[in-house]
């Protein structure tokens, strides 16, 4: 009910969505991450994610491109509602650090930002890693997103000398990983310990 409300005020031919839960279930915790579209000849999407914090597992996945930044916010607001969701995580790139500052005086607790670099990304991988080699997450199993995690890789350029350049990770030329980035951002808040039910979504 939520989504189709979403459509009728701001209708997209842009735009997909894959639900597991279409609300948030009695005495769980919920926290969304948004990775706001980048200027790129590739058309990035902005991807909106909604985590039970609870289980540790995604719920919702809404994928948008070529939508304007004024709708954007409708949606990002309107999925935060729907799930009473206590935090945001987004990316505060250019291209986002306009649109977090609306979310933070709109919302003010409970936004927070990233800026991945080649100094720290490292670190929300190797958080992430560690969370699926537990079996302590649970992403939606949708054709779009596991192309993504597939083409998501470790890079190293190689110096004149022949030797390791600086690491970063990235997608291939051409490739996305609007998804990936989007978890990276809340895998550092997820709790160890806690098993991911095997469940097919």
């Amino acid at each position: 009910a939520w989504a189709l409300a979403l459509l009728t005020r701001c209708p997209s031919d842009m735009l997909s969505a894959w639900i597991v839960d279409d609300g948030p279930k009695a005495g769980h915790s919920y926290a969304m991450t948004v990775d706001f579209a980048g200027r790129t000849k590739n058309r990035d999407a902005t991807v909106i994610s909604v985590f039970d914090m609870t289980e540790n597992a995604q719920v919702c996945l809404v994928s948008i491109r070529d939508m304007a930044p004024p709708d954007q916010l409708h949606w990002i607001d309107g999925v935060k509602t729907a799930y009473g969701c206590e935090e945001l995580h987004g990316d505060n790139t250019p291209e986002g650090a306009a649109l977090m500052a609306y979310l933070r005086e709109r919302h003010g607790a409970g936004i927070r930002g990233h800026v991945f670099s080649s100094h720290n990304k490292a670190l929300y991988v190797k958080r992430a890693q560690f969370l699926f080699e537990m079996a302590e997450v649970r992403l939606i199993d949708c054709p779009y997103q596991r192309r993504e995690f597939k083409d998501f890789r470790r890079i190293a350029s190689e110096s004149k000398s022949g030797l390791d350049g600086p690491v970063s990770y990235s997608h291939p030329p051409g490739k996305h990983d609007d998804t990936v980035a989007a978890f990276l951002q809340i895998a550092p808040s997820m709790a160890h310990g806690r098993r991911a039910e095997a469940q097919a979504d």
